[in-house]
């Protein structure tokens, strides 16, 4: 990039049930004007060591190849396996999610919209596919052509469910509750509301199962349970924080830090705030 180099880590890892892979995929990245991701998954032999290479399972780990071919990806957002060891990715831009084998051949697409986040209940085989907006060149395209002008264009916050992997049918769809989130699409949306910051997760172990879900900032991680076809918070860890008396607010670039004096074990939060 002209800009320099930078790591770009992965958002999303999934284990393979023989605990033999893990599966790495949401290559994406967030420099203000320069957005994008690569369209690939790879995977890494688990217990080979810190120098083990990761080796492309599917697609290609490069910005300039978004594909609608079966096995191809355009942004492959999410990863995650069944308790048979399928592989199922969240392929972003081309609203599906493809599953495959373990050897990497396609064995079935599910037609999904804009499937930011994937899970599958290792119990049932129920699929999860979570949707917001994850800003990237393609789509940035798409809102140009659509919107009448900068961020009129925007994605629902959904959670759908479908059937396993044998009748994948569509089951539920409820509104997915992400705090600011707006869903809008341009070239002016650095507010920190879409995309990369948003995290879910699915307690399906738990009765009833509990949605995890961590919105725009570091204090806001909240746990819902379905009651009567809606989301009910279960916990609200923003309000444990607001007890405690720490700050709620979100700080300039996110510059907290953690600091633990080695003398009495304390815990030091310094907010890096700006000179005014």
């Amino acid at each position: 990039s002209a800009a320099g180099t930078f790591t770009i880590p992965p958002r999303v890892a999934a284990l393979s049930p023989d605990a033999k892979w893990l599966y790495l995929a949401g290559y994406f990245w967030s420099f203000k004007f320069l957005v994008d991701g690569f369209h690939g998954v790879v995977r890494v032999p688990v217990g080979a060591g810190p120098d083990a290479k990761p080796e492309i399972f599917a697609g290609t780990m490069s910005d300039r190849t978004p594909s609608s071919n079966p096995g191809r990806f355009s942004y492959a957002s999410s990863v995650a396996c069944d308790a048979q060891g399928r592989v199922y990715v969240a392929d972003y831009m081309n609203d599906r999610v493809q599953i495959f084998s373990p050897e990497g051949a396609v064995l079935k697409t599910l037609a999904t919209p804009k499937p930011a986040h994937v899970e599958v209940d290792p119990r049932s085989g129920e699929i999860c596919v979570f949707s917001w907006t994850i800003r990237n060149d393609v789509l940035d395209q798409v809102a140009a052509k659509q919107s009448s002008g900068p961020n009129k264009f925007s994605i629902p916050a959904t959670v759908t469910t479908y059937g396993p992997f044998d009748q994948p049918d569509k089951r539920a769809a409820q509104p997915l509750p992400l705090d600011n989130y707006t869903g809008q699409v341009g070239h002016y949306d650095f507010d920190g509301r879409g995309g990369h910051q948003y995290r879910v997760a699915m307690d399906f172990w738990a009765n009833p199962p509990t949605l995890w879900v961590s919105p725009d900032g570091a204090a806001e991680l909240r746990l819902f349970t379905l009651k009567d076809g809606q989301w009910t918070v279960k916990r609200d860890f923003k309000k444990d924080v607001v007890k405690s008396g720490v700050t709620t607010r979100l700080l300039p670039y996110r510059r907290w830090r953690l600091y633990a004096n080695p003398a009495n074990g304390n815990l030091l939060l310094a907010e890096g705030l700006p000179a005014d």
